[in-house]
């Protein structure tokens, strides 16, 4: 189906969803199957700054399903997302590629995660990681992936960039218990989880984003090595880092045991937090969303990008080190919940591969490209709409003057945070093997 150009795309495309996809969701989604569709109310979502690469609707189903002789009436709010039409766009954003990614996630990976909390002895705890899906389909002409929407459960994003320390720890025991469940599948069904793990698309790193990467590190380069100490360091740095296309492709390359599927965007802007008082005592909650860029790599491809996107510098030198340990210790207690005491083969062998350096010297090998992304990101979401568009309009257009108001975005604040991770960088020495 194809879509104008106008405000009637809103409409037409309402149409089509009430129409099409919500019959579509109604034959596919198993518990669903039979259910009476009373009414649909399909309400576009106005384009957020956090989410570039979706057109989103939020889609109301009220539904009569018969159950042992009986017929309830439950209402199921619905986040409907729908590749944006706009060829130039979809082309420049990978749009594509993207959809493909977070629908083979969906379709392949949740189950496969399910199946191991399904089938574990040890009571371990449930899938409540991910939204529920519902639906997704993708061709060449249109991709839709229908989600539970979480926002009636008071799910939100945390706060823009810096996080508190709970919501940290919230965010980290999230993503260790997802890379943990890959560890499942990888060791003992490695030849599918390699087939699916090995499927995802490149859809984030490519060769138009070198140019960002190189005024980012210059700007940072330029206030460091300013620094006695750090002027040595800096230049053997820039000698490293003189290619970083060609780095980063290196550094998400899936290499070693400790490979795992990764959730490739782990940043603020894609988990959501819900907090309620319980009994006097703050209760957080924390789900995973937009797996648009997964891929299969080193962990560290997801906590250096988080740590260094998400947290202060203060953070960091308090409490690095006791939330690396506690992302560790999280694994190794979701990998314990999913295995029987009768794998005893399986626990040895893991008890010699995942250790806690491993994963510090896995981490310190990585960590950089949590550093280039930071660099170029970090800038973007540390202004205002208004300047962050003229940002990206600059950039698209080319405009004269573009690498200077790119370089100094968000001025001094923004070069001392980056500055403050790059020394980091240099002083724990996490540089690439």
């Amino acid at each position: 189906m194809s879509f104008m150009n106008d405000d009637d795309v809103v409409m037409d495309r309402q149409d089509w969803i009430r129409e099409k996809v919500v019959k579509n969701i109604l034959e596919s989604y198993a518990p669903w199957k039979g259910a009476e569709l009373i009414k649909s109310e399909v309400e576009f979502i106005e384009g957020k700054k956090d989410n570039f690469a979706s057109t989103t609707y939020s889609v109301t189903l009220q539904l009569k399903i018969p159950e042992d002789g009986y017929v309830r009436t439950e209402s199921h709010p619905l986040f409907l997302k729908l590749i944006v039409d706009n060829p130039i766009l979809r082309e420049a954003l990978q749009s594509e590629k993207q959809f493909f990614n977070e629908i083979l996630w969906y379709s392949e990976v949740v189950p496969k995660f399910q199946y191991f909390i399904d089938g574990s002895k040890n009571r371990a705890r449930p899938l409540n990681l991910f939204p529920k899906c519902y639906y997704s389909h993708y061709d060449d002409i249109d991709a839709v992936i229908a989600l539970e929407d979480l926002r009636p459960r008071n799910f939100v994003l945390g706060d823009r960039v810096a996080l508190g320390v709970k919501y940290v720890e919230k965010a980290l025991e999230a993503v260790a218990r997802s890379h943990a469940l890959a560890y499942r599948w990888k060791e003992t069904d490695e030849r599918k989880f390699l087939e699916v793990a090995s499927s995802f698309k490149e859809a984030s790193i490519n060769r138009p984003i070198e140019p960002m990467l190189k005024l980012a590190n210059e700007r940072v380069y330029k206030a460091l090595e300013k620094d006695p100490e750090y002027t040595e360091r800096v230049q053997k740095f820039k000698e490293i880092t003189a290619d970083p296309w060609n780095l980063m492709q290196a550094l998400v390359r899936p290499e070693g045991p400790l490979a795992t599927i990764c959730h490739g965007d782990f940043c603020r802007n894609n988990i959501l937090y819900s907090e309620r008082v319980m009994n006097g005592e703050s209760i957080i909650e924390s789900v995973l969303i937009d797996f648009q860029t997964a891929r299969y790599a080193s962990p560290a491809i997801d906590l250096s990008f988080f740590i260094f996107m998400n947290t202060t510098p203060e953070l960091r030198a308090a409490e690095f080190d006791r939330l690396f340990t506690f992302y560790y210790d999280t694994i190794i207690k979701e990998l314990k919940d999913l295995t029987g005491l009768e794998e005893v083969d399986v626990i040895s062998k893991r008890e010699k591969i995942f250790t806690l350096q491993a994963f510090k010297d896995d981490f310190a090998s990585h960590a950089i490209y949590g550093y280039f992304i930071t660099s170029f990101f970090l800038p973007v979401m540390m202004v205002d709409d208004k300047e962050r568009d003229e940002c990206t309009r600059m950039w698209e257009s080319q405009a004269p003057g573009y690498e200077s108001f790119i370089s100094n975005l968000g001025g001094e604040l923004v070069t001392a945070r980056l500055v403050a991770i790059l020394k980091e960088v240099l002083d724990r020495n996490y540089l690439p093997k």
